[in-house]
């Protein structure tokens, strides 16, 4: 479970930075 969220957490920063590219 631990590492579920270690990935969320990852998957959310990828995808702020993909919005901000995209921006």
């Amino acid at each position: 479970m631990g590492r579920d969220r270690c990935i969320s957490r990852v998957n959310h920063y990828y995808v702020s930075k993909g919005l901000e590219t995209i921006h």
